[in-house]
């Protein structure tokens, strides 16, 4: 009899130690992890094995059933990509804006919904939620319940807290957490199924954005810009001629009045404010111009969003320019 991982979904085996789901041979029969995710939930490291994953099947194993989906997304990282697999999959679907703790207190949920459907796309189930503080947990959950769903697809973008919704759905039921949590992308690597109050929910593998930090920084960089607590926001001044280096990953040159840059990001980065002609940093990096009109968010792609407060120019040093995208505000 074949066993699963109850982590990352992969078969146990113990033939070889570079494929997924390897665990030592005496045991297999008392474990429910691969040696991998027991590594990973107890000392954060994770292996060199293979993570690739084939996003097409993904995608046609859920359209091949009629199960709704709950389709998570991170809601520090609003944009067009997003929308990429959500259009692909033809089932129910119930937009989870994950994450909703992260943002600071008093910024109301309907305000981010109505933000999400006038911008990304119109459909009625949308909601916020936090598996963390158990924001909108039980409602989504009884809502669940109440349309007496048997099989739903838990799917969306690596990252976006779809274990931790798993999890806080089973403490809800008393149950004990199973499923791996982390911040490192691509822990699931195949289908999950585990039995919530009589709803058998089936844990997809995150789809992977094309374009990312999560991809160009190594696993110990992407631990410190991932947030995990409530952001307070770092606001900083700029008149004309100043910039801003966050950590060594972003540099941003301003131009213009008297204006105000607020950084949507980990509280843990450290900027650096300094003359533009006075010093330099990260000139090597690739750069781009943005004449802002007025209210904009500057999103940087798995770090989170800058909003500038009045109309500006900015121009944006980073190693990959394809990680910008300029957006309507939403706070």
């Amino acid at each position: 009899m074949t066993k699963k991982c109850i982590g990352c979904g992969s078969i146990l085996q113990s033939n070889n130690k570079s494929l997924k789901g390897y665990i030592k041979e005496d045991k297999i029969e008392g474990s429910i992890y691969c040696e991998n995710c027991f590594k990973l939930i107890h000392y954060g490291k994770l292996s060199n094995i293979n993570r690739e994953i084939d996003y097409n099947k993904v995608i046609n194993n859920i359209n091949k059933t009629k199960y709704p989906v709950l389709f998570l997304i991170d809601i520090l990282n609003l944009n067009e990509e997003n929308l990429k697999y959500l259009k692909l999959i033809k089932n129910k679907k119930y937009i989870l804006l994950s994450k909703f703790d992260i943002l600071p207190k008093g910024i109301k949920e309907g305000k981010i919904i109505k933000y999400f459907k006038d911008n990304f796309i119109n459909i009625d189930d949308i909601y916020c939620i936090s598996g963390v503080n158990n924001y909108n947990i039980d409602k989504i959950f009884n809502l669940l319940k109440e349309k007496k769903y048997k099989n739903i697809f838990v799917s969306g973008f690596t990252n976006a807290g779809k274990s931790t919704l798993l999890n806080a759905f089973l403490k809800l039921n008393n149950k004990n957490e199973l499923i791996t949590t982390s911040s490192i992308p691509n822990t699931t690597l195949e289908n999950i199924n585990i039995n919530i109050g009589g709803i058998n929910f089936i844990d997809t593998p995150g789809f992977k954005y094309n374009v990312s930090l999560y991809n160009e920084l190594d696993n110990s960089k992407l631990l410190k810009i991932l947030p995990k607590k409530e952001l307070k926001v770092k606001t900083i001044q700029v008149r004309d001629g100043d910039s801003i280096l966050v950590e060594d990953i972003l540099r941003i040159d301003y131009k213009g009045e008297i204006n105000s840059l607020n950084f949507y990001m980990n509280n843990k980065l450290q900027y650096k404010k300094f003359k533009t002609k006075n010093k330099r940093y990260l000139e090597n990096f690739n750069n781009k111009e943005y004449i802002l009109e007025g209210k904009k968010d500057i999103v940087i792609s798995g770090l989170g969003f800058i909003k500038l407060n009045k109309k500006g120019n900015i121009k944006i040093y980073i190693n990959n320019l394809n990680l910008i995208s300029i957006r309507d505000k939403m706070i």
